[in-house]
């Protein structure tokens, strides 16, 4: 099964404060609120509205979800949000085009140690004003900012920003674009586990269900399963390890697990010979029966 965090992929655009962090404005210029109006999943959205011209500060709305303590996103593949922009917006009898469509997508970290730099890893991306638009963006294939390895940024992420940048002669006649977040969260990938023996046909059991090998499981990086293979002739595993109760972690990929047991001998040819010379035996008499009958 596919994994989220948060665990309901909804939860985070259905209130400003969800209990793993709080919606703020990422700009003393604009305003985040709750919207139950203009919403693509669910009962609500989180809107931002443009609130006064700054030349100091991006010309644009400013989603920021501040988490309430770092979290660890390796196990994650990517973010996905539903994306809304308003198209038209008017000012003294005169219509404009609200954005410009050009938004920027952050996902770090910040410290306020000075001498530790701030990391995070971005995207950016365009989106077609007066709609909403379903974005995912894979974590690995973003930029990285810093002196940092994507992984190493993974570990420790303690927000989300999100900029749709308004043109900026725009921005001088006319305040109040609104723009809206829906639906955000994680999705780690479903990965396979395999577990295999040599030979074949072994029983175990998994987090308390009986299978026989080969057998094939889906899930999420992240998850946890107990292998408790039979015992009887057991050897190893492909990595060496001799108990037959194993623990695994699945990772981002594909996983093959191979159990080796004790190789049968090959069948006595004496047991064969006797159950050959019965059948013979017995034909001989079938034989002779109906010989004497005539």
């Amino acid at each position: 099964m596919v994994r989220y965090f948060p665990e309901d992929p909804d939860s985070w655009s259905e209130t400003l404060t969800p209990p793993e962090g709080v919606w703020i404005s990422g700009y003393w210029n604009c305003h985040v609120e709750k919207d139950l109006v203009y919403k693509r999943v669910g009962e609500a959205s989180i809107k931002c509205v443009y609130d006064s011209y700054d030349p100091w500060n991006p010309i644009g709305t400013s989603h920021f979800f501040q988490f309430n303590e770092p979290v660890d996103l390796t196990a994650f593949e990517s973010i996905d949000f539903m994306h809304g922009l308003q198209g038209k917006i008017v000012a003294d009898d005169e219509e404009y085009q609200a954005f410009t469509g050009y938004c920027h997508l952050e996902v770090g970290f910040i410290t306020y140690e000075p001498e530790v730099e701030w990391y995070c890893i971005s995207k950016e991306y365009g989106t077609i004003p007066g709609e909403w638009e379903a974005k995912s963006f894979k974590l690995r294939e973003m930029e990285v900012w810093g002196n940092e390895n994507v992984e190493e940024v993974l570990k420790k992420i303690n927000y989300i920003h999100i900029i749709s940048y308004i043109d900026d002669e725009v921005a001088r006649k006319v305040q109040g674009e609104c723009s809206w977040i829906d639906y955000i969260h994680f999705t780690a990938p479903e990965v396979t586990l395999y577990v295999k023996s040599v030979p074949s046909g072994k029983h175990f059991v998994i987090d308390g269900l009986g299978f026989v090998t080969p057998q094939q499981f889906m899930g999420s990086p992240g998850e946890k399963y107990t292998i408790n293979m039979e015992p009887a002739g057991f050897l190893h595993w492909e990595n060496s390890d001799t108990n037959h109760i194993r623990e695994i972690v699945l990772p981002n990929y594909d996983l093959t697990i191979t159990a080796y047991y004790e190789e049968k001998g090959a069948p006595s040819v004496l047991p064969l010979l006797l159950i050959s010379g019965a059948f013979i035996t017995v034909g001989s008499l079938i034989y002779y029966y109906y010989k004497r009958r005539g």
